[in-house]
Parts: structure tokens; C-alpha cells; sequence
């Protein structure tokens, strides 16, 4: 997905239409003012597809915090954000080297999403399941193996980076790693705490605020000053992983990042 200038009335939520505008800059800037960049080599093709991830759940983001009763839905969609930053920042600067790396995550993901089909697959044998589910099902199977041999064929054998087995979603490493090295930046640090605090969330072990909204009558709903430090935590992390796609596809861009900090904290929002 890539934002256009069109239709500006898809949503009227304060906060889509200005996440939805910081989106819109950094395509054009991408693309400097013309068609976005073409993904041309492995690390290219990688570094675009985790940036429509990342659009994707930055305008998500923005619709639900406008939904009082939906906002801590937000911090699914974040951890999802740190995540992509995880692969980018590895991507850029992980061990040995770029192209290598990012045959590494073009194998790992074409790994798990072929596993994760042939799970589901061989738990809907049972005669509950309509011929043409299984039928599809099956379709599926064989659509994710066909590009998972594609991949393994791209990457090669011997790999020292991943064991020939890909880089996956295993991001934990990687961040403490970036969050607790001598050259650690805030940027690092908030992402760490950033993809902790939206993990637990995701798997349902924030307790506090559970009860909290149970005690006070209502649904999850979030307190104005929660909303605010969702968005600055979104918006740091977008920047961060957006940071690597410029340094990856198009570095000039990079003061862009730079310009939209600097309003951000000139109009009170800090970023």
C-alpha cells in the first residue's frame, strides 16, 4: 500500500489524518516527489516490503486511537512496528553481509509461512471440513513451498548468518543486543522498551490495566494521556524503522526524518 494524496475524507480522525500526512511525506520523499523507489536487489526488495508493514499498522494505529473502546488494539499493531524496525536495523547493519542478510529474512519468512500453512493444513483432514476448504488449503501449501524453494534456491547453501535456515521472527536478541551496546542510542533504547511493553500486551499480560477498567466500569478505554503516549510511542518507532528504509533505498531522503522530528516537538508532540 502506498498513500496517495487522494481522498483525504477516508477517515475523520484527528489522528489518521496526521499520521496518515507524516506517511504521505515520506513516500514522496522517497520517492522525490515521482513514483516510489523500485525494489531492485534483495536488501531493496526487503526493505520496501517491511515499509508498507509499516505503513500499514502506522494508519491503523491512527484509526483505533480514535475508537476509545478499540485504542489498546494499537499495541498490537506497534509491537508489529518494532518488529519490522528489528529486521531493518539488521538488515542495514547486522553481521556479514547486506544482500546475504537479506536473503536470510527472504528465506526465514518464506520458511514459516510455509510451515504455518502446512500446520493448518494437516489439522483440517477431519470430515467437518468442506472438500473445497481443504481443497484451497492445499493450494496454499503448495503456492508457499513453490516460493520457499524459490527462496532457498536465491539463498544458497552454506550460510553462515543463518545456518540455512533464515532469519525469522525472532527479534528479541537483536534488540537487547542494540538496546544494551556501548554505542546504544534513545532510539534503540525506546524500541526495546517499546517492543516489550506491546509483546505483553499482545499476549494478554497486562493485568493492571485489565482491572483497572474493570473497576472503573467501562471498556479498555484510554485516558487522553494514554492515547498521547501510544502515538509518540508509534511515531518513534515509525521514524526509526522509516530511518533505515531511507539509509537503505534512497539515503538523500534521510533529512526528512529529521524535519518531521523538529515540527513534531516545535508543535508540542514529541517524536
Amino acid at each position: 500500500m502506498t498513500p496517495t494524496d487522494a481522498d483525504d475524507t477516508t477517515s475523520n480522525s484527528e489522528w489518521f489524518i496526521e499520521i496518515r500526512s507524516i506517511v504521505m511525506r515520506l513516500e514522496r520523499a522517497l520517492g522525490a516527489g515521482g513514483p516510489s523507489t523500485v525494489a531492485l536487489t534483495a536488501s531493496e526488495r526487503v526493505a520496501r516490503a517491511l515499509s508498507f508493514g509499516l505503513n500499514s499498522r502506522a494508519l491503523a494505529v491512527g484509526a483505533l486511537l480514535d475508537v476509545p473502546e478499540a485504542a489498546a488494539g494499537a499495541y498490537d499493531c506497534i509491537r508489529s512496528m518494532a518488529e519490522a524496525c528489528a529486521h531493518l536495523s539488521w538488515l542495514y547493519d547486522g553481521p556479514g553481509d547486506r544482500e546475504q542478510r537479506a536473503r536470510c529474512l527472504e528465506l526465514g519468512h518464506a520458511r514459516v509461512d510455509a510451515e504455518n500453512r502446512a500446520k493448518v493444513f494437516a489439522t483440517h483432514q477431519t470430515a467437518l471440513v468442506p472438500t473445497d476448504v481443504r481443497a484451497n488449503l492445499e493450494r496454499q501449501c503448495a503456492d508457499t513451498q513453490r516460493l520457499l524453494d524459490d527462496a532457498r534456491k536465491e539463498h544458497g547453501v552454506g550460510c553462515e548468518l543463518c545456518k540455512d535456515k533464515g532469519q525469522t521472527y525472532r527479534v528479541h536478541g537483536w534488540l537487547e543486543h542494540r538496546a544494551t551496546a556501548p554505542s546504544a542510542s534513545h532510539d534503540d533504547l525506546n524500541l526495546y522498551a517499546t517492543w516489550v511493553a506491546a509483546s505483553a500486551d499482545a499476549h494478554q499480560l497486562s493485568p493492571a490495566r485489565w482491572w483497572n477498567a474493570e473497576r472503573a466500569g467501562h471498556e479498555l478505554e484510554l485516558s487522553r494521556s494514554t492515547l498521547l503516549t501510544i502515538a509518540n510511542a508509534m511515531v518513534r518507532c515509525f521514524l526509526y524503522g522509516w530511518s533505515y528504509v531511507f539509509a537503505l533505498l534512497r539515503p538523500e531522503a534521510s533529512p526528512e526524518i529529521k524535519s518531521i522530528k523538529a515540527e513534531l516537538r516545535t508543535s508540542g508532540r514529541q517524536a
